[in-house]
């Protein structure tokens, strides 16, 4: 004789492992390689950065500089008309000068050590949060390094201070 209690407590079982199954693995199983959870829609905005970040340092390779800030990301497309210009230009650089993903085109500034490439993000402005930041070609900030920097400088200020108090 069968036990109709024994059997829908087994298929009442196997329908819930079913579910947790599908609802707990399915996602993990099923998201694309290379994924890194949910985004603003700046990895393209992020890779052009990439591009024209190696693009510029081919263009330093062969000219021994970075393009002006007048001179712009337009350097590594069509020779630059603004001085200084290359006496050998080799481009382009790159095939071409897209907008961010938001349709604003990237801010390039020639700085003291290097260049500084600039999306403005979703919210079109200067500076904001989440996805409204302004994704940047600057490296991120190394915490430790950081942290060895400021220990440097307070072991110097440290140094001068006992300095001075024994010279007077």
């Amino acid at each position: 004789m069968v036990n109709h209690k024994k059997i829908i407590l087994i298929l009442s079982c196997t329908a819930g492992l079913v579910a947790f199954s599908v609802a707990f693995l399915a996602p993990r199983i099923m998201i694309a390689p290379g994924y890194d959870g949910p985004s603003c829609g700046d990895s393209r905005a992020r890779q052009d950065i990439n591009n024209f970040s190696q693009a510029l340092e081919l263009y330093k390779l062969q000219h021994y500089r970075y393009p002006t800030t007048q001179q712009g990301l337009e350097a590594l497309l069509n020779p630059p008309t603004a001085p200084p210009v290359p006496t050998k230009w080799q481009g382009p650089y790159i095939a071409s000068l897209n907008n961010d993903t938001w349709g604003t085109p990237f801010q390039y500034r020639l700085q003291v050590d290097g260049y500084k490439i600039v999306s403005l993000g979703a919210d079109r402005k200067p500076g904001g949060r989440d996805c409204d930041s302004d994704l940047t070609s600057d490296p991120e900030p190394d915490p430790i390094k950081e942290s060895m920097i400021k220990n440097k400088i307070d072991y110097r200020l440290e140094t001068n201070n006992e300095i001075q108090s024994n010279t007077n």
